[in-house]
């Protein structure tokens, strides 16, 4: 009984185990069958352009979790477990500048790696159209506290990136420099990789136009261990620094041929190499070549550079050798300060013809580079830096003043040498200048600068430097000077100057004496004519001392505290002017003021002694008749760049038409509000003058138009309220004629001008006036002994401009034959352009003269 039991309940339990493993074998296979579904849904979904988009926006997302700054992505094309494309790829830094942009990406790759590792292995990856634009950079990220050391064990894996294969073509590579130029690569090509901290090189092409390069390494992060092998076959100079962020002159490129190799660590590296750089000129010009060849070790650098004629080998321009002792640590480089070190650079003696034919003409033009003469130098360095010997030679006999002109040749001779003092610490440095205006004729400079180093030069610069020199100027003519710049306007003045120039001082400081003196300034040679060449002068004067008008001492001295000037100007022995004060620029801590800028005050004063006019008529002939005492007095105060002052001229003790003590003065003021000046004829103050002519304009525009070309704005104006014309015009003028001078000036005209300059000429730009002035009497005719009877004279404003509306005269001869002229004339002009004019005349008994026949004839 029992036994047929258990038989039975054994045969029960079979079924339902049965039944159990039949469910959940039904039930993993219906999970793998929906995995297979849902993944064969899932593919099928990406494949969809709605798949696509999702894919899209999931690698943008991860783009920009990788990398810096914004990213957008165009679109995103691909096979199913194939090429992946990307078309509108763009990142944008700071400024909202496009650092990269890729217009097509394509790449072949492990797609399991893609999705599910941080690995990237790209089998084939190439890009159309690549702009890289160095001006913009990704926006700064907040700077994040640095990650705790994890545990060996729980040691995140290094990440692993290489691309098998790289092909970019149509490169545009942008840099930062203003002067810079983009940079254009038809094809870059190469096999990268990144595992962990080494970057490896396997090769990378580089073809720009016309030139290609080439580079094989590896570097290690971690050690700074590296291989590198590079090599460039007609590179531009110009890619290179523009890739660099400088600029470059666009009149000039060089191309560079030649290989470099390097091995070690960047603490310890060894590199050499060899390198021939060959300019290429715009305008087609001679072209150098420069053999560098050099050498880099852990302890120092030997360079050496032979530059030649590009075309002829054999003819070298310039040597360089040179053994510096650089060690390589930490973040760069520097020179070992004991080990010793040697450069020496030298230029054969040659024509300067032969230098300056490799500079385009643009350049040297700008650069003021000499074309004619010869030139040689020999410079050289031995010792350490810590204790450093050197010599400067350098002999040139060329257009040093005046670059473009053959002739006159300045001559130049120096001479410098540093050397370590004999006894003790320190160093001694000298140097002798002599620089004359024609080879073996008059010295324009010569003179000594010695100078003393308490520590080496080389390695603290000027630190505790103390200086003093002494230059002789002249003695020499002013008519030797080249006839270039300012020198060409001194020379004209002829004569002869000697000065003597002393100073001393420190980094900080500087004192010194200037004194100069000049004579027969203004000489006859001033006044010949341009076509009489200047060795003809003295065969033209007669025969005794040569004599000039003029004569000046300058003294100008930099003390401790202040600097003061002295200009005593005379005239044939009297004194013309003289010009004196003090300028608030200090010889303590000189170049500390010069460096912040400083605006130093100033107190200067321009006193005229009292002379009669027609003493200056050796100034101008037309002085010679004038009667009165000419005086005057200025007084200029404030800051260099901001002055204040005043002062006048007179002209007194002048007996007027009408019996009275008159005379004419000009009045001038600076103030914050601008520049004011005023003529004033009929007294000898040209505030109170009964005829007053008024200039004024504002303080900026003053300044602007005394430094350079600039407009100006300028209001003009004249007054006279009924003044009698004899109360203006000297009796010397009208006591040979026939008549009386009578009439009366009366009104007030206003003119608002703007002027400006250019190259040195002059010319209105627009204007306007206001008021009327007129004319009525009998006046003198100047240059003359005519009187003009029944003058009506009128001048008035219209619109924008100014109508002079006619006279109505008789002219009268001294023994008093009439003659008349009557004209009508209109003169009317709109803002100071252009003119309308319209003339009618009518004249009787009109006489014409003539050298041959003296006929006469009316009208």
């Amino acid at each position: 009984m029992t036994g047929e039991r258990a038989e039975v309940i054994g045969g029960a339990r079979r079924p339902r185990l049965l039944r159990i493993l039949r469910i959940a074998l039904q039930v993993v296979v219906g999970t793998i069958c929906f995995v297979l579904v849902a993944t064969a849904a899932f593919l099928v979904y990406l494949t969809t352009d709605a798949g696509k988009e999702r894919a899209r926006a999931l690698v943008e997302a991860r783009l920009r979790k990788q990398l810096p700054g914004e990213v957008q992505l165009g679109a995103l094309d691909y096979e199913l477990f194939g090429a992946v494309r990307l078309k509108g790829l763009r990142i944008r830094g700071l400024g909202r500048i496009d650092t990269l942009v890729v217009d097509e990406l394509e790449g072949s790759a492990d797609w399991l790696e893609l999705l599910t590792d941080d690995a990237i292995a790209l089998d084939d990856l190439s890009m159309r159209g690549v702009l890289i634009d160095l001006r913009g950079s990704a926006e700064p990220s907040k700077p994040k506290k640095p990650p705790e050391r994890e545990p060996a064990h729980e040691a995140a894996p290094e990440r692993h990136i290489e691309l098998r294969h790289v092909a970019m073509t149509d490169i545009e590579i942008r840099t930062r420099a203003p002067g810079s130029r983009s940079v254009a690569l038809h094809r870059v090509d190469g096999r990268l990789g990144l595992a962990g901290s080494r970057i490896a090189i396997e090769h990378l092409d580089l073809d720009g136009d016309g030139w290609r390069a080439t580079l094989t390494g590896s570097y290690d992060r971690e050690t700074t261990a590296f291989e590198l092998e590079a090599s460039a076959d007609g590179a531009r100079v110009s890619d290179v620094l523009s890739l660099a962020g400088v600029g470059t002159p666009r009149s000039i490129d060089a191309l560079v041929t030649g290989r470099l190799r390097g091995t070690g660590t960047l603490e310890a590296p060894v590199v050499a190499g060899t390198v021939l750089v060959t300019t290429v000129r715009a305008d087609g010009g001679d072209r150098a070549a420069a053999d560098i060849r050099g050498r880099l070790t852990p302890d120092s650098l030997g360079l050496d550079i032979v530059v030649r004629d590009a075309d002829r080998r054999d003819d070298v321009i310039l040597r360089w050798h040179g053994s510096i002792p650089i060690v390589v640590v930490g973040a760069g480089p520097r020179i070992d300060p004991i080990r010793p070190l040697e450069v020496r650079i030298t230029v054969p003696e040659r024509a300067v013809r032969d230098l300056t034919k490799y500079v385009p003409p643009s350049v040297a033009e700008r650069a003021r580079i000499p074309r004619h003469g010869s030139i040689e130098a020999d410079l050289r360095l031995t010792g350490s830096i810590y204790r450093p010997a050197a010599t400067a030679r350098v002999r040139a006999e060329a257009s040093l003043l005046e670059p473009t002109q053959p002739r006159p040749l300045q001559t130049l001779d120096l001479d410098a040498s540093l050397r370590p003092k004999q006894m003790g610490l320190g160093f001694d440095a000298d140097a002798s200048v002599l620089l004359e205006a024609e080879p073996g004729g008059d010295h324009l400079v010569r003179g000594t600068v010695s100078a003393t180093f308490p520590r080496s030069p080389l390695g603290r610069g000027l630190d505790g430097v103390e200086y003093e020199g002494a230059f002789d100027l002249g003695p020499g003519s002013l008519r030797s000077l080249p006839d270039v710049g300012p020198l060409a306007r001194v020379r004209r003045w002829g004569g002869r100057a000697d000065g003597k120039l002393s100073f001393r001082g420190t980094r900080e400081d500087l004192f010194a004496k200037l004194h100069l003196e000049a004579d027969h300034l203004g000489s006859i040679e001033r006044h010949l004519p341009s076509a009489i060449p200047s060795g003809a002068v003295t065969e033209l004067l007669p025969p005794g001392p040569a004599r000039g008008l003029y004569d000046a001492v300058v003294d100008v001295e930099i003390g401790e505290h202040a600097s003061t000037l002295v200009v005593d100007a005379q005239l044939e022995d009297e004194r013309l002017a003289k010009l004196e004060g003090i300028v608030g620029i200090a010889g303590k801590g000189f170049f500390r003021q010069i460096r912040r800028g400083a605006d130093p005050s100033i107190d200067l004063t321009l006193v005229v002694p009292s002379r009669p006019l027609d003493t200056l008529s050796s100034i101008r002939s037309s002085f010679e008749d004038l009667p009165g005492v000419l005086s005057g007095y200025f007084r200029v105060r404030g800051t260099v760049m901001r002055p204040v002052g005043s002062g006048a001229l007179h002209v007194t003790d002048v007996e007027m038409a009408d019996g009275s003590d008159g005379g004419a003065g000009l009045s001038v003021r600076i103030d914050d509000d601008g520049f004011v000046a005023v003529l004033g004829v009929g007294e000898s103050d040209a505030v109170v003058s009964p005829l007053q002519l008024a200039a004024r304009t504002s303080r900026g525009d003053a300044v602007r138009w005394l430094r350079s070309d600039s407009n100006v704005s300028l209001r003009v104006g004249v007054a006279a309220t009924h003044v009698d014309l004899r109360r203006i015009i000297p009796q010397e003028i009208v006591e040979d004629r026939d008549g009386d001078v009578s009439g009366v000036l009366d009104g007030r005209l206003r003119f608002d001008v703007d002027l400006a300059r250019r190259a040195g000429m002059t010319t209105v730009v627009r204007g306007s006036t206001a008021g009327t002035i007129s004319l009525a009497g009998t006046v003198p005719i100047p240059g003359m002994k005519r009187l003009c009877d029944g003058l009506r004279l009128r001048l008035s404003a219209q619109r924008a401009g100014a109508l002079l509306e006619g006279w109505v005269a008789t002219s009268r001869a001294a023994k008093g034959r009439e003659r008349g002229r009557r004209q009508t004339s209109s003169f009317a002009f709109d803002d100071l352009g252009k003119a309308r004019r319209y003339l009618a005349l009518d004249s009787t008994k009109w006489l014409c003269r003539s050298r041959i026949t003296r006929p006469a004839a009316s009208t």
